[in-house]
């Protein structure tokens, strides 16, 4: 059987590499995510590697009235923001807040593994079964000073075996890049 996933909150399904500041510009509501290697090939060739290499050395997130045409030029991708309220407050966040988590991706783009959406369901079966004493249980094995192994195990199985293991679930096929968004 095949189903079909829509995700009603905001899903993030990392591959767990991100993209820095400085590998992306900000400009018309869209994160362009810059194309690195095909700007310093381009800038190789003239006198401006130096500023550009001076700034990627001091700068926490690239200047766009200096390098902005870069972000016009060579992007690799544009992901557009949810809202375009989003662009001043993200110009206006510490750099350290600014750094975008990949999405999983394989050879043939961006897919939901199945492991993630196992996860959700697990999370979801474990949050039907909890109860007071499920908790009051866990809070007196951890008053030892070891902790227990597998903590929720008493939620998630009734019969001696998760339940969650009879769901066979495959990866899903690539994602289109247009559903993307900041």
């Amino acid at each position: 059987m095949n189903y079909k996933v829509t995700a009603l909150t905001p899903l993030l399904v990392g591959d767990g590499r991100e993209l820095s500041p400085i590998d992306y510009m900000v400009w018309k509501d869209q994160v362009n995510v810059l194309d690195q290697s095909r700007i310093f090939k381009l800038l190789a060739r003239g006198p401006r590697l130096d500023g550009y290499l001076a700034q990627l050395r001091k700068a926490s997130k690239l200047d766009f009235a200096s390098w902005g045409g870069f972000a016009q030029n060579f992007s690799q991708r544009r992901i557009p923001f949810e809202s375009p309220e989003y662009t001043p407050v993200w110009n206006a966040a510490p750099s350290e807040s600014l750094f975008i988590p990949t999405f999983a991706s394989g050879l043939r783009g961006p897919y939901l593994p199945a492991s993630a959406l196992k996860g959700a369901l697990r999370s979801g079966l474990i949050f039907s079964r909890w109860s007071t004493g499920t908790m009051e249980r866990l809070a007196s094995s951890i008053e030892n000073d070891r902790l227990p192994r597998r903590a929720v195990e008493a939620a998630e199985t009734s019969a001696g075996a998760s339940q969650v293991k009879i769901l066979g679930m495959a990866d899903s096929e690539p994602v289109s890049a247009s559903s993307f968004k900041v």
